[in-house]
């Protein structure tokens, strides 16, 4: 894509790097990005904007979201996907620790829907 952020790309892909050899972890190509996935759901990618796209538990959303850091994310001008948040690039969020955070959760909910099942 002739728009991405090159600084957000190079940034994703040492978190991205960070994952390799994990068995649960995989990158698939989606909306023009890796996406990080886990249990073979996305955890994260970047967006065209350049901004950390990630499924995250509700007391980071909430505390990301109160001081101005993280917003609901919405696709093509649909309403917000429940849990996902986009996050710009800046030295006030550490995305090695979002992309965690976004990986143990995903993970976290695939394993309630199995221990549900």
């Amino acid at each position: 894509m002739a728009n991405r952020v090159p600084e957000s790309d190079a940034v994703f892909r040492d978190v991205v790097a960070g994952y390799a050899g994990s068995p649960a972890i995989e990158v698939k190509r989606m909306f023009g990005s890796d996406a990080l996935c886990v249990d073979g759901k996305i955890a994260c990618f970047v967006n065209g904007s350049g901004r950390l796209v990630a499924k995250l538990p509700e007391e980071t959303s909430e505390r990301l979201t109160r001081v101005g850091l993280a917003e609901p994310m919405a696709l093509g001008g649909r309403k917000p996907m429940r849990g996902w948040f986009s996050v710009p690039l800046t030295e006030e969020v550490d995305w090695f620790a979002l992309a965690g955070e976004a990986v143990e959760h995903v993970h976290a909910l695939e394993q309630d829907k199995i221990d549900r099942a």
